[in-house]
């Protein structure tokens, strides 16, 4: 069983892939997704390796169902499940979604179908990968285990500005 500190630096890793493949999304949506959710699988697997009830789990639908069903976890599981879901229809092209919702058992002919390339940072990542972080955030021990945070595109757009500002004196 791996501890928090190895599922953390394997999220971290994800991290920096996700950073590389958000220079052109455009070419490879489906891995921003995979990645994404690879990323959010470790750190449920950080903060279950915390918790001697559950430990280690080997099944995407076991691990679903701990996150639905253990109350400590039920606020993760809606940004979980949605991040689960692109990944996917990313790999499969096939929305196997639990529910029996509108999208539940659709074929796909290619990931942007699901997702617009234009929806996938600030729906996929800035929504809902964000706040999977923020909220997996108090499980984990201080300082988040160490876990590199996403950054939303519009808090590295505030953070490009003002450095810039702060370069040329403008104060914006």
């Amino acid at each position: 069983m791996s501890s928090e500190a190895e599922h953390i630096a394997i999220a971290n890793r994800n991290q920096a892939v996700l950073e590389y493949l958000l220079h052109d999304p455009a070419t490879c949506a489906e891995w921003v997704a995979v990645v994404a959710f690879y990323k959010a699988l470790h750190v449920v697997e950080a903060i279950f390796s915390r918790d001697s009830t559950i430990g280690h789990i080997h099944n995407h639908h076991t691990r679903l169902d701990k996150l639905k069903r253990e109350k400590q976890y039920k606020k993760l599981f809606s940004s979980y499940r949605v991040l689960w879901s692109a990944a996917i229809v990313a790999r499969y092209l096939e929305d196997r979604s639990p529910t029996t919702g509108a999208g539940a058992g659709r074929l796909y002919s290619r990931f942007q179908d699901y997702m617009p390339i234009a929806d996938l940072r600030p729906m996929l990542l800035d929504q809902f990968l964000a706040s999977f972080e923020r909220d997996a955030a108090t499980f984990l021990t201080p300082s988040c285990g160490g876990l590199s945070l996403y950054a939303p595109a519009n808090a590295q757009l505030r953070q490009s500005v003002s450095g810039q500002a702060s370069r040329t004196g403008t104060g914006i």
